[in-house]
């Protein structure tokens, strides 16, 4: 199973917002983890594409968590938590007018996992929220909501 960017975006194109295609997609790129700059980049423009329709993008970020989430528990991985950091910055500033109001607080919801997980300092996460057009007392009003 060798690693082609062409491979890549197929199995972005096919990404589904399903827990089993966003698990088998995961464990596609964590075995390729040596390409994670390219695969980033790949996952990256599709998700600033402006043809990507916004709960595709959604699904995109929930790779993206569970890319994460298995980089912070094998650090074998941890070029995936480096460069999407990176990454990301850039990429909510630019779907940030894309995004419906329930996919952003979907994607909001992503960040607190993140904020309480502990995967990004305090100062990246609020480059997030700002990129997003908000600040981090949005996630407050989000658990407000909920009680």
């Amino acid at each position: 199973m060798s690693f082609s960017p062409e491979k890549a975006s197929e199995k972005l194109n096919k990404l589904t917002p399903t827990q089993a295609s966003i698990v088998s997609t995961s464990q596609w790129f964590l075995f390729h983890y040596r390409n994670a700059r390219p695969l980033i980049d790949i996952w990256n423009s599709k998700i600033v594409n402006p043809r990507t329709r916004s709960s595709e993008k959604l699904t995109l970020l929930y790779l993206c968590n569970e890319l994460l989430q298995q980089s912070r528990r094998d650090k074998k991985y941890f070029e995936f938590l480096s460069y999407f950091s990176e990454t990301l910055t850039n990429s909510f500033k630019i779907i940030n007018k894309d995004l419906s109001s329930s996919d952003k607080e979907k994607i909001l919801k992503i960040i607190k996992v993140w904020k309480d997980r502990v995967l990004y300092s305090e100062r990246i996460l609020n480059k997030f929220y700002e990129n997003l057009g908000t600040n981090s007392q949005a996630e407050i009003d989000i658990e407000k909501n909920k009680a």
